[in-house]
């Protein structure tokens, strides 16, 4: 693999006394992002691919830009990103734009402070970050929040990291405030949301309810933010059995069998690698998938995706925090939602 020694800022020749040196990975050896967890993940559906920006592997912090082809036949791929204004960075938030054939990323943690930037990836003719500019009223700077696209309203929505929901405008580039937790999940990290195409209205799985302290406050409990009209929150009530309470979990959004899917999280110091369907229509009930730890096992801070052409759901990276079994974290798995649930990691 290729480092840098980073001596001073914007400089590779003296120490400064100021400037701790410090090593930087350009390009790992194997033949992807390797195992990181806190990226983001968009699809682009027109060049069947998946990209991951940023992530986190401990340590390290990442910027770079990695797409995985989902036909099959090259795998991962590291894109020249040029720009550089997307800075290092784990815990934002992104969502594909269709209509613009672009990602837009925002917020996320740099390890040292918190960051309320708007990113851009356009991906045609070159891959490159830009920074987006949307007005003076916006959210705080924030991280451990979750981020889903509004394709109804051509905007994105941005929830937790606080007890507010706020949209994106793709078009006006205008934040807006939709909606207060207090009548709702209040305060939120590490949850997990999807939006729900066939109501038309955004899903929150999970999470905790603090931040910091001896005691997370984990749930596991479903809300739903209808986004028709006034944004009301309201609580999806499940009976029979449930998934533990969790944070760090992924979701997506199965519009072929209207369900919630969600997989992984973790509950305090231990890692929980099930995978649990929960069905919305006139029936509303969990039904456990998969159990752990097959498949990619017990992990949290994941990125997944539903890939609608196969009728599956993607995921790909985490970390685990103990000992229970967790599958290659450098690989990209998939979950059919057609056939048997059964997980198997792609080549």
């Amino acid at each position: 693999d290729t480092w840098a020694l980073e001596l001073e800022k914007g400089r590779r020749a003296q120490v400064s006394p100021r400037h701790q040196p410090r090593w930087r990975m350009l390009a790992p050896d194997s033949a992807g992002p390797g195992p990181r967890d806190g990226a983001s993940a968009v699809l682009d559906p027109s060049r069947r691919r998946m990209l991951i920006a940023g992530g986190n592997d401990g340590p390290r912090r990442f910027d770079d830009v990695w797409s995985f082809d989902l036909t099959g036949s090259t795998g991962w791929s590291r894109e020249a990103a040029s720009g550089g204004s997307f800075s290092p960075r784990f815990l934002h938030a992104a969502a594909w734009d269709p209509v613009r054939s672009r990602a837009i990323a925002f917020g996320g943690s740099t390890g040292d402070r918190l960051l309320g930037d708007v990113q851009a990836l356009d991906v045609a003719p070159v891959v490159s970050w830009r920074t987006l500019l949307p007005g003076l009223v916006k959210p705080d700077a924030r991280h451990w929040y979750a981020g889903v696209l509004d394709p109804a309203r051509d905007r994105m929505l941005f929830v937790g990291g606080g007890d507010q929901v706020w949209g994106l405008s793709l078009s006006s580039l205008t934040w807006h405030r939709i909606a207060e937790n207090d009548t709702g999940p209040g305060w939120r990290y590490g949850s997990s949301i999807a939006y729900d195409s066939r109501r038309n209205r955004l899903l929150l799985f999970g999470g905790n309810r603090s931040l910091w302290g001896p005691s997370w406050h984990p749930t596991n409990d479903v809300w739903a933010l209808n986004l028709s009209g006034v944004p009301v929150w309201e609580r999806i009530a499940a009976p029979g059995y449930l998934p533990y309470v969790r944070r760090g979990a992924v979701a997506a959004y199965d519009p072929i069998h209207d369900r919630l899917v969600i997989q992984g999280g973790t509950l305090d110091y231990h890692s929980i690698g099930d995978t649990w369907a929960l069905s919305l229509g006139d029936s509303i009930g969990w039904t456990q998938l998969a159990p752990c730890c097959g498949g990619p096992g017990a992990r949290a801070g994941a990125v997944a995706l539903y890939d609608p052409r196969r009728r599956r759901m993607l995921l790909y990276g985490g970390y685990r925090v103990d000992d229970l079994p967790a599958g290659d974290l450098q690989a990209v798995y998939a979950l059919p939602l057609d056939g048997p649930p059964v997980w198997s990691a792609l080549p």
